[in-house]
């Protein structure tokens, strides 16, 4: 067959913003009950423009690679947040394995890197949060990657389905069909490769994401997960959760899982969502990161390998109490010909046989073209299509259960492939958000979600808040618990609080989380040897811990505990980045963004010093700006002259504000020229800058300056006026050169093109009339 490469070679990044939530996929679930699993030891690979090497939620970690892009991104910076973020800047900068290695290599090259990179850098995961345009077929990208899996088999490809999810594609079987098969870019209809989708946080599907089926029928996406702004987003959030799969793995086998066991675990742990079995929308469904790890700890899984017309059988007990199994097939299969009409090439088939003979097949959704393709109830049966199959048996008898791989005309000896399960019991009701110590709202602003699993036959009940005093309030009466979440806006105040979900008289509670805000410090003196950071009272706190980053250690150290709503703390150019959580009962409320003192505006205590007129024409003010009173025992005001004359003091007793204003009710007329001095408790003294004003009392207008150059830009202040006053430029002979109307107490005219010599000006009006000299020279 010929082929002509018709791939598009020009990467786009698929969103733009960042909205990372760990919740709907169980990431904080696994979190809690493996604290260990970070992804230490392992390597992700960021592929498109380079991520901010310097950002603080990837401190330590960052391997630099001469194939990276010279262009710093955000998108790029994002993507490495949500899958590997440390959370060192704010709760949303803690992404899925926060102790993994990262390493960018640039995507202005599609195709894989080179087999050295991922070997000499150790990478196991790739995330490609990137898109071309719409490509039907199966071509030479597509068959790069599958090729590359075969050679590395550990290495995980995970690319977004894209953003394309209004349009159709313009070739192949699916040609001209609004919204179905527009993922973005023909790598991503490999087989050895992960095209992730994406779900909101209620499991709807955005719109705008692309969907399958791939070009040939086959599945697509694999998986979804979170995102309510892209599937770029959900890539990250997955390529993280492969990393973690893959540790808890070589820590239990003493080796790195194949692409293969992967994708079988992540098929079998995943929660069906939307049409029953898999579809084209969410493949083999919603990511479940912790039920993903408990298939690992418990040992779930089987890899063997079979030859062509083999049959191999290995045995499954089902204990009593199981409300579901799901049991997933997969394989690293080889690549197919580019422009191949079917891209799989071996084909294997999963059949189970219970105890009583009956036979399970996996499901198998209809890929015949059509618009309605996405709603169509999915089959069971014998797939030809899919290098990953997916069985699913609700309420099993309990027994033993054979599990029989086989496959038909296979290239090459032998074919490796994996197959792992997860059971669910009956009866059940677990909490899943949020989890002991958790914030709620997750972020500590918007609105978030209750979450918990229940296998109950049960369907309604009530949620509950229970206070530390023992009180409760009802938040729900007719709780939905089949669906598994429920949307609370809490209360604006700092407590730790337990959920109870409430059936039949039957109480579920949860561990005791946290309920706040996030609190927000600032700088407000910033001095060479000391800052004072500052903050507004959290009520309910029983005091404030303040933390800095400290660059040597990679990690947050506590700097001060403190009862105050201000920490002053000795400066150092090397620890500029500061946190601060409000603590009460021995718990840690959430802390606001983290602040870059050297980024924040501020200053040594003075900030800004002004001279006003007065609005009621009684002399002028004098305003200083402050970054804190604190340790200010005095501050005097002067007007400069021959001699220097005090005009006012404040003391201690009168510093209430950081914004202080005092009145010169009797300044000269004309210019005026002022300063503040600030005395400290320790005898040291600041001076303000100069601050000045022009007076005007006796006469209502004054010009200046005065004598004038040509080209000069001559002030004209006023007494405040309300009616029309005309400004009269007037030579000697009487001639009117110059004349407009007047801006109220301050207006600028430019002296263009005017000789040398004495003129009059005049201002006329109903309110106030006057003439006077100008001298231009």
């Amino acid at each position: 067959m010929f082929y002509v490469g018709l791939e598009s070679t020009k990467p786009e990044v698929e969103t733009p913003v960042i909205d990372l939530n760990l919740r709907p996929n169980l990431v904080n679930t696994l979190h809690q009950k493996y604290p260990d699993l970070t992804g230490k030891g392992l390597t992700l690979a960021i592929h498109e423009e380079k991520f901010d090497i310097n950002d603080i939620d990837f401190s330590n970690r960052v391997i630099e690679y001469e194939g990276a892009s010279n262009q710093i991104s955000r998108h790029a910076t994002e993507m490495t947040t949500i899958a590997a973020g440390e959370g060192n800047s704010f709760i949303t900068g803690r992404g899925v394995a926060k102790g993994t290695a990262l390493v960018s290599s640039d995507f202005s090259d599609i195709i894989p890197d080179p087999a050295s990179f991922y070997v000499d850098y150790n990478v196991s995961v790739q995330n490609h949060s990137f898109g071309t345009e719409i490509e039907n077929f199966y071509g030479a990208f597509a068959a790069e990657y599958d090729k590359n899996v075969n050679n590395i088999n550990t290495l995980i490809h995970v690319f977004s389905s894209g953003n394309n999810g209004f349009d159709s594609a313009t070739e192949g079987i699916y040609e001209g069909i609004s919204g179905i098969a527009n993922l973005t870019g023909n790598y991503k209809q490999a087989k050895n490769v992960l095209t992730i989708g994406s779900a909101d946080t209620v499991f709807n599907f955005p719109e705008f994401v692309s969907r399958g089926p791939a070009y040939d029928g086959r599945i697509k996406p694999e998986l979804v997960t979170y995102s309510n702004v892209g599937s770029s987003n959900s890539t990250a959030l997955l390529s993280g959760v492969c990393i973690l799969i893959q540790q808890r793995f070589l820590q239990k086998f003493n080796e790195l899982p194949s692409f293969s066991s992967v994708k079988s675990i992540l098929m079998a742990s995943a929660e069906d969502i939307g049409i029953p079995g898999p579809d084209y929308h969410s493949g083999y469904g919603n990511v479940n990161a912790y039920e993903a790890i408990k298939i690992v700890e418990n040992e779930n899984i089987h890899v063997d390998s079979l030859s062509d017309n083999e049959i191999r059988t290995f045995q499954l007990e089902i204990p009593a109490n199981v409300n579901t199994i799901r049991v997933a097939l997969s394989w690293i299969d080889v690549p197919a010909n580019p422009g191949d009409y079917k891209a799989l090439v071996n084909d294997l088939d999963i059949v189970i046989e219970g105890p009583d003979g009956a036979l399970y097949y996996p499901g198998v959704p209809d890929p015949t073209p059509g618009s309605e393709i996405l709603e169509r109830n999915v089959s069971t049966g014998v797939d030809t299509l899919n290098n990953g199959e997916l069985v699913s048996i609700n309420n099993p008898e309990p027994g033993i259960y054979s599990v029989k791989v086989s496959g038909d005309l296979l290239v090459g000896d032998q074919q490796i492939y994996s197959v792992a399960w997860q059971m669910e019991d009956k009866d059940m009701f677990e909490w899943n958000a949020p989890m002991k110590d958790e914030n709620m709202p997750y972020n500590g602003e918007s609105a978030s979600y209750f979450r918990w699993n229940s296998t109950l036959d049960d369907s309604q009940g009530q949620l509950i808040v229970k206070w530390n005093d023992g009180t409760e309030t009802l938040i729900e009466n007719d709780l939905d618990i089949k669906k598994g979440y429920y949307r609370w806006v809490p209360p604006d105040t700092l407590a730790s609080v337990m959920a109870v979900v409430r059936i039949n008289g039957i109480d579920y509670p949860s561990d005791n989380f946290v309920i706040s805000s996030p609190l927000r410090p600032i700088v407000s003196v910033n001095c060479n040897d000391s800052l004072l950071i500052e903050w507004k009272p959290v009520p309910g706190s029983d005091n404030y811990e303040v933390l800095t980053f400290d660059p040597l250690l990679h990690k947050y150290r506590s700097t001060t505990i403190t009862a105050d709503t201000f920490a002053v703390i000795q400066s150092n150019d090397d620890n500029n980045i500061f946190r601060v959580f409000p603590r009460f009962n021995n718990y840690t409320g959430i802390s606001g963004q983290a602040i870059n003192t050297q980024s924040q505006i501020s200053s040594c205590f003075l900030n800004s010093f002004f001279a006003t007129r007065n609005n009621d024409l009684n002399g002028i003010d004098l305003t200083v700006f402050l970054g804190s009173v604190y340790s200010i025992n005095k501050i005097r005001f002067f007007r400069i002259g021959a001699e220097d004359e005090l005009i006012n003091e404040l003391g201690k007793e009168q510093l209430l504000s950081r914004i202080l204003t005092i009145n010169d009710l009797d300044p000269v007329e004309g210019i005026n020229n002022y300063y503040a001095r600030i005395l400290f408790d320790n005898g040291q003294v600041i001076d303000s800058e100069i601050a000045s004003e022009y007076y005007i009392n006796e006469k209502p207008v004054m010009v200046f300056p005065n004598p004038a150059t040509e080209g000069d830009e001559v002030k004209i202040f006023t007494r405040a006026f309300s009616e029309k006053h005309i400004f009269s430029l007037i030579s000697t002979s009487g001639k009117i050169l110059f004349e407009r109307e007047l801006f109220p107490e301050r207006d600028f005219l430019r002296i263009n093109s005017v000789p040398q010599g004495i003129y009059l000006y005049r201002v006329t009006g109903s309110e106030f009339n006057m003439t006077g000299k100008l001298i231009i020279y």
